[in-house]
């Protein structure tokens, strides 16, 4: 049987001056700074009998953007780009990189020339770091952490009144991907691991922090983890999962007396979460995946596979504009497990979906890589309207969603099996 090697780091990212942030609702108020550092994390995955390693780059942004997918591909040449898996967590408390969405936030030049050459830098280091023998490790938790935002309401009271119209609301029947899984890379022999992989479905928003930088969730978690093995340059790297209709469970929790008579008039609703809120709900989540590590099993066959393919944006969206192709990616890192990643933010009832198709294994389902294009809806979704089946596409300098877009993903999932 051939060996596994590995090289990971990790490296700031954190804008050393003010800048926009992306899709953030709080750009017009002051700069409030750092709250939480962000970062840029890389794993590097060889077998012995293998011409290029696996390449995994997590980013605490919005969305990777196309001027930092082509640096890391540049840094990480003759890499053949399908081997090379470029994700961000979605906080919308990072500076804009992708400058395709305008209304969503403009990129910083400055910041943008600055974290493509730290990125890059860091990946032609773990490149050529000695590489470790390694061991993968396994493990699964169910997290129940998040709720589905997607909610139909008879009267939508606001500027603009509405009857029956579905609208950004808690919604605790609306379905949600509550499975969390944990990769533990080891070096053998050693008690320490080199990385920490973990993947869940959830938008980190609703957070107390304002006009200010934070990795959300993330980042709070890469925290606890680090403390658990007392290392604090251990790379920790979360995949953010088809979370494109799923929030932060506790921002659906009434927070004031005056959200509660609200709640009385207008029905559920959304709230930034109080900061001890905050703190138990990311303190409680960060347990879930630790009960994960700690459960992890060996996984037995270090033979890795990779199928990338690349699908016209028309196929997905309309635009009166050129549009980038849509990648779906599938990672074997071994014969039980696999990375799926779509180019672009995929509602939470493609999980299922995709793991029906690929029964035989352990789908870890993988949103927000690349250069994502906008929302990926389902049938349903799109016929029952709201932010998700189309009202995003303003911002996202977009005409509208291709009715075909569900089918053309679900095709891509079924060719990748």
């Amino acid at each position: 049987m051939s060996t596994r090697l590995a090289t990971a780091g990790s490296t700031l990212i954190s804008p050393q001056k003010s800048v926009i942030l992306g899709a953030s609702d709080c750009n017009e108020g002051p700069w409030e700074g750092i709250e939480s550092d962000i970062e840029a994390n890389v794993l590097a995955l060889w077998s012995e009998d293998e011409d290029f390693p696996l390449i995994l780059v997590t980013l605490d942004l919005l969305y990777p953007g196309r001027r930092l997918r082509d640096a890391i591909e540049e840094a990480a040449y003759p890499v053949p780009p399908e081997r090379i898996l470029v994700a961000a967590s979605h906080t919308h408390r990072a500076p804009m990189t992708d400058d395709t969405k305008t209304g969503l936030g403009r990129p910083d030049v400055e910041y943008l020339d600055w974290i493509a050459d730290t990125v890059s830098s860091l990946v032609r280091s773990v490149l050529t770091s000695d590489r470790v023998p390694i061991t993968l490790r396994l493990g699964t938790s169910i997290a129940d952490h998040s709720i589905n935002r997607r909610l139909r309401k008879r009267l939508v009271l606001s500027s603009r009144p509405r009857l029956n119209k579905v609208v950004m609301a808690p919604n605790p029947q609306g379905f949600r991907d509550e499975l969390l899984t944990a990769l533990v890379v080891h070096s053998s022999g050693e008690d320490q691991p080199l990385a920490v992989l973990w993947n869940y479905a959830c938008h980190p928003v609703a957070g107390p922090t304002q006009n200010a930088v934070s990795g959300h969730f993330p980042t709070a978690v890469r925290d606890g983890v680090r403390q658990y093995y007392n290392n604090s340059s251990l790379p920790v790297l979360f995949f953010q999962g088809f979370s494109g209709n799923t929030r932060p469970k506790a921002s659906g929790q009434a927070q004031t007396l005056k959200s509660k008579v609200r709640r009385r008039l207008a029905g559920p609703v959304f709230e930034r979460m109080k900061p001890h809120t905050y703190q138990k709900w990311m303190t409680s989540l960060t347990e879930v995946l630790l009960g994960a590590i700690r459960n992890a099993k060996i996984l037995d066959s270090p033979k890795t596979s990779v199928r990338r393919i690349s699908i016209p944006g028309s196929d997905f969206m309309d635009a009166n504009k050129p549009l980038d192709h849509v990648y779906v990616s599938r990672i074997d890192l071994d014969t039980k497990v696999s990375f799926v990643t779509v180019s672009a933010e995929v509602v939470a009832e493609y999980a299922p979906i995709l793991r029906q198709i690929l029964h035989d294994r352990h789908v870890v389902c993988v949103g927000c890589a690349d250069h994502v294009i906008g929302y990926l809806p389902t049938q349903e979704i799109m016929s029952e309207g709201g932010y998700e089946a189309g009202q995003f596409c303003k911002p996202f300098d977009l005409d509208g969603v291709n009715p075909k877009a569900p089918s053309a993903l679900i095709r891509a999932f079924e060719q990748l099996a």
